[in-house]
């Protein structure tokens, strides 16, 4: 036994002392500013685990019952901890103070412009079981003071009293350009956070407050006159329900809705109204620029799973109703109708100038939204075309025009199949089978036209036309538009492609004697004629040239002047060889003629036709048998000058 008390001792001795020693380097480390400064980049490593910014641990102090900590972002932005705690109770009693003086520099961090300062500060309080945050801000000029208890490391109980928070300084500081300046306050008080047994009360109100029209219109476009705006927003939470009425009133909109949340399962009861002066200033929330007016009030019922939104409009002066089912707050289902609607106030909707009026029928019944998948009809009734603004827009001049559409669509996993009849005192257009895709906006139709007098057209191609005209072809719209047509036309037949602005035109068997019938001209030539044209809308020249046999010249002055000059009657001639080039430059057309028969040809020097002033200059080389002669035809083409150069005659 006694050789076995030295060990014992001696075994003590050496657990008490690594003890001590551990005890010693531990105080050291943790309650020494030479421990302090070595723990300090294991601390601030671990911050930055869970920090968005950058952090750097400044300054790190702590003792067995005080503690010091300095985070600093950079130069201008830190916040200090500084306070008691006990080892023993775990209680603590802290001080902070939130110095974000110049928030731009955090821009990089947060990946948003801000601008301006934050300070607050106050206390933190308690143990880590349960410990309160009570502090105070000047954030944005206001007076703001808040409340926080944290139970069991979650949210219990908070309390926040903002008051006259100063709008345009808070815009600024989120990098927001000043649309509105004025004041508001909060006031927030939850007694209980617990999802399903929620406890409190919230007011919001914005007063004095008014939106600023110059930098609406530099950043939107839009031009306003000064607004007011108030805004009261209040909720009382009890249980798993929000009780809310909320009310926005400007020279802009009027907002109001008041309801019935249960938040456990994300169900909803309310009314809603919603009376927009300007749509326009919804551009940054659609991403489409619209203008107008707009008015609805409605229902909202049902949770997360279906909502069914249900309500009316008179939009473009409209008597509108709908109803839409929402799947997880997704559009899901959609019945539209829409009647009265005022065709100009869509267009003006849509941001396009006023081309036409009238009114407009809508029908839309789509058993699925995403994707689209139901039936849609539309009619266009009494419907007026403003000349004066198509005029303004495209160039183009047209007759005094009036028009009916109607038009019903099957819409099938994105695509719009339609058929639709346009009926205009101009024209009938028929539409039996367009195909639309939503996706890519490709569009593939084919179509029917039929034009009753060609005269009507007069303002719209500046010159006379006769007659009728039926064509039929194919609409395809990808990256380019492209037209074909197909006319059974003057005896003969025409068939076109259109390809943006560029006409391409062949023709076969067009009886000549029609041909100058529709064009208005003398009917000076009967003859089946082949050929092309090649032309341009946008730059308005082009390309004929056509081929003919079995020419024969009708009576005219020219024939009856070669007659009594040559005892020759050229109407008795059949010119079997026969071409026409022409080149048309706007309103100028140049051309070349040349036609020959057995005993007689005829081939042009010079003939040019005005087809603006309706006016002719021409010469003509005529030779009978072995006899030369120039005809000359000048002045108004219906009525022109014409007469043989004798001095053409001396061989």
């Amino acid at each position: 036994m006694s050789k076995k008390r030295p060990f014992m001792k001696k075994t003590l001795l050496i657990f008490t002392s690594t003890l001590l020693i551990i005890a010693g380097l531990a105080y050291t480390l943790l309650f020494t500013q030479t421990g302090n400064d070595l723990l300090k980049p294991s601390i601030q490593a671990k911050i930055n685990e869970h920090s968005p910014l950058p952090i750097t641990l400044e300054y790190f102090s702590l003792s067995p019952s005080k503690i010091r900590l300095l985070l600093q972002m950079d130069q201008e932005n830190s916040i200090l901890f500084e306070g008691t705690y006990s080892l023993f109770s775990q209680e603590f009693d802290i001080d902070y103070d939130i110095r974000l003086t110049k928030l731009s520099n955090l821009n990089v961090s947060t990946q948003r412009e801000l601008h301006g300062k934050l300070l607050s500060d106050g206390k933190v309080q308690g143990n880590p079981e349960l410990f309160k945050i009570k502090g105070k801000s000047d954030i944005a000029l206001s007076k703001t003071e808040y409340a926080i208890v944290i139970k069991r490391q979650s949210l219990d109980k908070a309390a926040i009293k903002l008051s006259s928070l100063d709008i345009a300084t808070l815009l600024a500081m989120l990098g927001e350009k000043a649309y509105s300046k004025g004041k508001l306050d909060l006031h927030v008080q939850l007694n209980e956070l617990d999802p399903l047994n929620m406890q409190g009360n919230i007011v919001l109100n914005i007063k004095q407050a008014r939106l600023n029209p110059k930098t609406i219109k530099e950043e939107l476009g839009i031009t306003l006159s000064k607004s007011s705006l108030k805004a009261d927003f209040s909720a009382t939470l009890k249980d798993n329900h929000i009780n809310y009425i909320t009310k926005l009133d400007s020279e802009l909109a009027k907002v109001y809705s008041k309801g019935k949340i249960e938040t456990g399962i994300q169900k909803i009861d309310a009314d809603y109204t919603i009376d927009i002066k300007e749509l326009s200033l919804l551009k940054s929330l659609t991403g489409t620029p619209l203008y107008g007016a707009f008015y609805t009030q409605g229902l909202l019922n049902g949770d997360k799973k279906s909502l069914l939104v249900n309500g009316k409009s008179n939009i473009v002066g409209s008597d509108t109703s709908y109803e839409v089912t929402l799947i997880d707050f997704k559009p899901s289902q959609l019945n539209l109708k829409t009647t009265n609607a005022s065709l100009k106030k869509l267009l003006y909707l849509a941001g396009e100038p006023a081309y036409a009026d009238g009114k407009l029928n809508l029908t839309a019944t789509l058993k699925s939204v995403v994707p689209a998948e139901g039936k849609l009809l539309v009619k266009i009734d009494n419907g007026i075309v403003h000349a004066q603004q198509v005029k303004k827009s495209f160039d183009i001049n047209l007759p005094y025009t009036t028009f009916d559409l109607h038009s019903n669509a099957d819409i099938v996993k994105e695509a719009v199949t339609a058929n639709t009849v346009l009926n205009s005192n101009i024209a009938t257009l028929n539409m039996k089978n367009t195909h639309y895709d939503i996706i890519d906006t490709s569009l593939v139709s084919n179509y029917e036209l039929y034009i009753p007098s060609l005269q009507r057209l007069e303002p719209v191609v500046d010159r006379k036309l006769y007659g009728e005209l039926k064509a039929k072809g194919e609409i395809h719209k990808e990256k380019k538009l492209t037209l074909t047509m197909h006319s059974d036309i003057f005896k003969g037949r025409l068939d076109g492609k259109m390809v943006d602005e560029k006409i391409d035109l062949a023709f076969q068997e067009l009886h000549a004697l029609e041909v100058l019938q529709m064009l208005g001209y003398p009917k000076v030539i009967d003859a089946p004629v082949n050929g092309t044209l090649i032309y341009n809308t946008k730059t308005k020249q082009g390309k004929l040239e056509s081929r003919f046999e079995k020419a024969k010249l009708q009576r005219s002055q020219m024939t009856e002047l070669v007659n009594r000059l040559a005892h020759t009657d050229l109407t008795r001639e059949h010119f079997n060889e026969g071409s026409l080039v022409s080149l048309i430059d706007d309103k100028i057309i140049t051309s070349d003629l040349k036609m020959k028969s057995k005993s007689a040809s005829l081939k042009s020097k010079k003939f040019i036709i005005n087809s603006k002033k309706q006016l002719i200059d021409a010469r003509f080389a005529l030779q009978i048998k072995k006899y030369p002669g120039d005809i000359i035809v000048a002045g108004d083409i219906n009525s022109p000058k014409v007469k043989l150069d004798a001095k053409s005659m001396v061989t």
